[in-house]
């Protein structure tokens, strides 16, 4: 579903959403996993002209939804220009793209699960902060105070989706912040 322009080719990879927070950043809607590094830019269609965009971060939201950063665009009102409108790829950096279809999972997907170590049950997943670079489990402990952790791939042990029960290793005191 390429389509051909007077500068290329070029194939949809998303859609835009609105800004997210203050800092330029806005949301992504994809049936793939975007990664900065496999594209050398993104294109958007401004005023019947095809306009490259780069980018300097990308990070995930949901399972489809990412939160991407482009260079130059420092402001929520900077990249509102940039809201609901379709995201385009060149055509051959897409060609050479992974779909979803890989079976990762999403920080989001472990809304509900138990977090247990290797000694003790820490707590039910309620819920995620992104509102930071650095995303947290937002966790109910079973006295019903709340805890945060962050979310590192270094941390997960076992991942037991049909009981919902994530495995983690976290560093001594961790709990105790």
């Amino acid at each position: 579903t390429g389509i051909l322009t007077g500068l290329g080719v070029y194939d949809k990879l998303g859609q835009t959403f609105k800004p997210h927070g203050i800092n330029g950043e806005i949301t992504v809607v994809s049936d793939f996993i975007l990664d900065e590094l496999d594209f050398s830019c993104f294109v958007f269609e401004l005023d019947g002209i095809y306009v490259p965009f780069f980018a300097s971060k990308i990070r995930p939201k949901k399972s489809n939804s990412f939160l991407v950063k482009f260079d130059s665009l420092n402001s929520e009102t900077e990249v509102e220009e940039l809201s609901n409108r379709i995201l385009y790829v060149l055509k051959s950096e897409f060609d050479n793209f992974v779909d979803v279809v890989d079976d990762g999972m999403y920080a989001e997907d472990f809304i509900g699960y138990n977090i247990i170590t290797k000694n003790s049950v820490i707590g039910n997943i309620i819920d995620i902060d992104d509102s930071t670079e650095n995303a947290l489990f937002i966790v109910e402990r079973p006295d019903d105070s709340i805890c945060y952790i962050p979310i590192v791939d270094d941390f997960i042990t076992d991942i037991d989706t049909d009981n919902k029960v994530l495995g983690m290793q976290l560093p001594d005191g961790l709990l105790d912040l």
